[in-house]
C-alpha cells in the first residue's frame, strides 16, 4: 500500500451567511469540543455505565480577522443586535470546509456544520508601540449548540 497524504488548503468559513474572508496570519480559525461526548461510570463489580452528554454537541469557534474590515464590521453588527435584543436575537448559524487532497487530484471535504451560534465576548484590543501585528486583529469567540460533522 502506498503512503498516504493529505494535503489541505482552500477552507471556505461561513457564519450567519457571510462568507469570511478578511483573515490575518497563524490560525484564523479554530473549532474546539470543550465537552466530551459521552460519560463513562465504572461503579461495583466492574459494573459501567455509558450515557451520552449533549453538552458535548457544542463547539466553540474562535475567528481571527483584520481589525476593522468587512467581516469585523459584520461581527460587530450581530453584536450589537444580540445587545440590544438578546430574546429576540436569531441565532447564528456557520459552515466551515475543508477540502483534503490526497495528491492524485482527489478532494474530499470535511465540513463541520454549526447552527444555534451566540457570541461570547467582544474582542479584545491593545496598542503596542514595538509593532506586535496581532494589534491589528479581531479575536471574535463564538459559542454554537449545536455541530455536525460530515466527511465526504
Amino acid at each position: 500500500m502506498p503512503n498516504q497524504v493529505s494535503l489541505t488548503g482552500n477552507d471556505t468559513i461561513i457564519i450567519g451567511g457571510q462568507l469570511m474572508t478578511d483573515f490575518a496570519f497563524g490560525v484564523v480559525c479554530e473549532i474546539n469540543f470543550p465537552t466530551d461526548l459521552v460519560q463513562v461510570h465504572r461503579g461495583n463489580n466492574g459494573n459501567t455505565t455509558f450515557a451520552l452528554n449533549n453538552h458535548g454537541f457544542q463547539s466553540e469557534v474562535k475567528l481571527r480577522i483584520l481589525l476593522g474590515r468587512k467581516n469585523d464590521s459584520f461581527l460587530n453588527s450581530l453584536m450589537v443586535a444580540m445587545q440590544n435584543n438578546f430574546a429576540g436575537f436569531t441565532l447564528i448559524n456557520g459552515v466551515f470546509v475543508k477540502n483534503v487532497g490526497d495528491g492524485a487530484n482527489n478532494i474530499t471535504p470535511v465540513t463541520y456544520i454549526m447552527s444555534g451560534g451566540v457570541l461570547k465576548r467582544n474582542p479584545n484590543a491593545m496598542s503596542d508601540a514595538d509593532g506586535n501585528p496581532a494589534q491589528s486583529l479581531a479575536e471574535w469567540d463564538l459559542i454554537f449548540a449545536n455541530n455536525d460533522r460530515q466527511v465526504g
